[in-house]
């Protein structure tokens, strides 16, 4: 840029707003100027550094553009203060590597100046929705937590799923997060170790894991958008106004502020969006988060335990055809439970090969306890899944696991759909 400026002048003005208009909008920035500013500059911020540069190069080839340089075009448009929010996240977006906490506090900001919903704020800047979803919930780990994530040692994603199953407990999460590095332990297994020492529950020696600790309402893997929101229009702006510079490499920043956040307002949405469904009260996330860990310490305890006594053709038959067609995460917490309950193969062996190798053999007494195994995991898998409400299937699963008096509902859900009367200790 300074290049092009030495070479062939200023070719665009910068876009300015008058600095009474922007502190009447942004108070908070009081004081962060120098006297005798009149202007802050909305695009233009690289071509403003490289001016900057050439006046103050003692070098005599300049002394030409240097004249020219005293004094630069400006575009004043005040009417973008409406828009200025929307305009800075667009420019930070190209041009900023923001990490994951930047980007947070950016949607933190967009949600406390003037209430917008997740999808209001997705919408207006063309994310996903759950990204801003998860970004947020970021914002609840303690800065030891987030020592983690910066340093690249916690990914995003374990980030996210420890955080939603132990909300409101940073502390867990550190500690949960230091299971998973030391017994290399699954994001599951590590927090019901976790919920079930706090509780002061026996931890049973064998691993425990839930297959959907910490999903969210989509499902999908962190920073991935969804399918329906590609190509969604970002923020409105007002006709004709030219939104960022050619350069590729401006940071733009409110104020010349350093903090990304404050860089960054919310945008102006066209369009009324609807408010998404409010999130689960922090205490049945943790009763939930509980209630999973004990039913796959009970589930564990069932498959240690099962003993088929008589040998069935048919029954063997039924469970190499259930081996086969279980999906890869529960082939995993199955394996997990058959490894946990002394099966030498299942200690050596990564759960598909285990799950071919027993198939293979054709012995009907693991067959079937691997099955069971199976048919657990998938039943678990329903009951833990908290995008909806507790289906059939996880209905059975809980009602299998009370019946075998292994377990009890821990949850009002649970009680509820199972007719239970007052929660009972497992």
């Amino acid at each position: 840029m300074r290049d092009s400026i030495a070479r062939y002048g200023l070719l665009q003005a910068l876009v300015v707003v008058e600095l009474e208009v922007f502190l009447k909008e942004y108070p908070e920035y009081q004081g962060h100027f120098e006297a005798g500013v009149k202007y802050v500059i909305v695009t233009g911020h690289i071509r403003y550094a490289a001016i900057t540069s050439l006046l103050a190069d003692e070098d005599p080839q300049f002394d030409e553009r240097r004249k020219t340089l005293r004094e630069v075009r400006i575009d004043v448009q005040n009417h973008l203060i409406d828009d200025l929010d929307a305009i800075f996240h667009q420019e930070n977006q190209k041009r900023l590597d923001l990490n994951v906490f930047e980007e947070a506090l950016i949607f933190q900001r967009l949600q406390q100046r003037k209430g917008f919903s997740h999808a209001q704020i997705a919408q207006g800047l063309g994310v996903g929705k759950s990204t801003v979803t998860k970004r947020l919930k970021l914002l609840e780990l303690d800065d030891a937590g987030r020592a983690l994530v910066l340093d690249g040692r916690m990914q995003v994603a374990t980030a996210y799923e420890l955080v939603s199953a132990l909300p409101g407990q940073p502390d867990l999460v550190v500690a949960a997060f230091q299971l998973i590095e030391t017994e290399r332990l699954s994001p599951g297994e590590a927090v019901n170790r976790i919920v079930l020492a706090e509780t002061a529950e026996p931890v049973a020696e064998e691993p425990t894991v839930s297959g959907s600790v910490g999903d969210d309402a989509t499902g999908e893997p962190d920073g991935v958008q969804d399918a329906s929101e590609e190509g969604e229009a970002g923020p409105a702006f007002p006709p004709g106004v030219h939104v960022g510079d050619p350069a590729p490499q401006e940071k733009v920043q409110a104020s010349q502020s350093q903090d990304p956040a404050d860089a960054v307002p919310e945008p102006r949405v066209p369009q009324e969006v609807p408010e998404p469904a409010p999130a689960a009260p922090v205490d049945d996330v943790r009763a939930r988060t509980r209630a999973t860990a004990l039913r796959e310490r009970a589930c564990a305890q069932l498959v240690a335990e099962y003993a088929p006594a008589v040998d069935d053709p048919q029954a063997t038959l039924i469970a190499a055809g259930v081996i086969t067609a279980a999906g890869g995460q529960i082939l995993k917490q199955a394996h997990r439970w058959m490894r946990a309950a002394g099966d030498p193969d299942a200690e050596h062996l990564e759960p598909s090969a285990y799950a071919a190798t027993v198939v293979a053999r054709g012995n009907g007494a693991l067959l079937r306890k691997l099955a069971y195994a199976v048919a657990l995991a998938g039943g678990e898998r329903q009951a833990s899944d908290r995008r909806t409400g507790l289906s059939p299937a996880a209905i059975a699963h809980i009602r299998h696991l009370q019946d075998a008096g292994v377990y009890e509902p821990a949850t009002e859900q649970e009680r509820a759909a199972l007719g239970s009367p007052a929660a009972a200790s497992a």
